[in-house]
C-alpha cells in the first residue's frame, strides 16, 4: 500500500499467519455472546409485562445524560486507540482485495479470471469493501479495509453498550456500567483483529446491532421483522456465525411468544414473518452460489477441511487471549 504499508503490519507474526486467528475469536463471541443472549431470554421470560414502560422512559431521559454516555465512550476510545496501535492488514485479506479487483473489472467475484470458484467465506464483508471501494476508488484497499474494521468495531460497542443501559432501564436512577464491554475493551486480541483487513470489524458491528435490536424489540413489543432480518445476516459474515444466529432468534422468539406483545397475533405474521425475514438474504445467496460455483458451500470449506479439529492450534488462541 503506497506511502503506508510499513505501518499495515502484524505486530504478532504467528497469529497473522493464519485466518484461524480471527476465527477462534469470532468463536469465544460466539459463545460469550450466547450465554448473554440466554441470560435476556430469561429477563424477558420473568418480566414479561410492558408495566414499566413509564419508568423505564424516565430511566431513558436519565441515561442521556453525559455520565451514561460517558461509561460507553471510555470503553469505546480504549478500543479505537487499541485497534489503531495495532493497525495491519493479514495476508488473507489480500486475496479478498485480488477478488474485488476483479469483481469492478466485471470478471466476477473470482480469484482468477475465467476461473468460478469462492476463494472467500465473508460475502458480506467482501461486497462492503467492494462497493466502498466503488464510491472511494482514491483510497486503498487496505486502509480502506482497515478504516472499516475500526467503523465498524466503533459502531457495535456503542450499540452493545447503550443496549446494556437500555435493558437496565428499569432501575430508577444511577448509571449503567456495562462491565462485559469494558472486559472486552482491553483484550489484546480484540485490538489486533478490530481491523486485519478482513470481517472482524463487521462481526462487531452486528453483535452490538443484533442486541440493540432485541432489547429494542422487547421494548416495543410491535414488530420483531428487522430485527430477525439483521440478526440472519450473521452467516454472511462468517459460517460459524450459525451459532450465534441460533441462539439470537430464540431469544427473539421469547420476546415475541412473551405476554404484552402488540404485534401481529397470527403465528403466520407473529413467528413467521421474522423466520421468513432472517434467512431472505443469507437463501437468495446460496441460491446464487449454487447457479454460479456450483457448490453449496464456500470452497475454502473444502480446502482448509472445515469439519477437522485442530487442538493444539486452539490452546494457542486460547493462551494468547488471557495471557498479559
Amino acid at each position: 500500500m503506497a506511502g503506508g504499508a510499513n505501518r499495515l503490519r502484524s505486530r504478532h507474526p504467528t497469529l497473522s499467519v493464519s485466518l484461524v486467528g480471527s476465527v477462534l475469536l469470532g468463536s469465544r463471541i460466539v459463545w460469550a455472546r450466547a450465554i448473554g443472549n440466554l441470560a435476556v431470554a430469561s429477563q424477558f421470560i420473568t418480566d414479561p409485562q410492558p408495566s414499566i414502560r413509564t419508568t423505564r422512559r424516565h430511566a431513558h431521559q436519565v441515561d442521556r445524560r453525559w455520565p451514561s454516555w460517558l461509561v460507553v465512550l471510555v470503553p469505546l476510545a480504549i478500543v479505537l486507540v487499541g485497534a489503531w496501535s495495532y493497525r495491519w492488514v493479514q495476508e488473507d485479506a489480500f486475496i479478498n482485495f485480488r477478488i474485488i479487483d476483479n469483481l469492478l473489472a466485471g470478471h466476477g467475484p473470482v480469484f482468477n479470471v475465467g476461473e468460478r470458484v469462492e476463494a472467500y467465506s465473508d460475502p458480506l464483508w467482501l461486497f462492503l469493501v467492494a462497493g466502498a471501494h466503488e464510491v472511494l476508488p482514491f483510497v486503498d484497499l487496505g486502509w480502506l479495509s482497515v478504516y472499516l474494521g475500526l467503523a465498524g468495531t466503533a459502531i457495535g460497542v456503542v450499540l452493545a453498550g447503550r443496549a446494556v443501559q437500555r435493558l437496565a432501564g428499569g432501575r430508577e436512577g444511577g448509571v449503567t456500567l456495562p462491565i462485559g464491554l469494558v472486559i472486552f475493551s482491553v483484550v489484546a486480541g480484540v485490538w489486533e483483529f478490530a481491523t486485519s483487513g478482513l470481517e472482524m470489524g463487521l462481526t462487531f458491528c452486528w453483535i452490538g446491532l443484533g442486541f440493540w435490536l432485541l432489547v429494542r424489540t422487547e421494548e416495543r413489543r410491535t414488530s420483531a421483522v428487522w430485527c430477525a432480518f439483521v440478526i440472519g445476516l450473521g452467516t454472511l459474515i462468517r459460517p460459524e456465525l450459525v451459532l450465534m444466529t441460533v441462539v439470537e432468534l430464540g431469544a427473539l422468539a421469547v420476546v415475541v411468544g412473551a405476554a404484552g406483545w402488540k404485534g401481529p397475533r397470527s403465528v403466520l405474521r407473529r413467528y413467521l414473518a421474522p423466520l421468513g425475514a432472517a434467512v431472505a438474504l443469507p437463501v437468495v445467496y446460496e441460491v446464487w452460489r449454487m447457479a454460479y460455483f456450483a457448490l453449496i458451500v464456500s470452497n475454502t470449506a473444502l480446502a482448509k477441511s472445515a469439519s477437522a479439529s485442530w487442538w493444539s492450534q486452539g490452546f494457542i488462541y486460547v493462551w494468547n487471549f488471557i495471557a498479559p
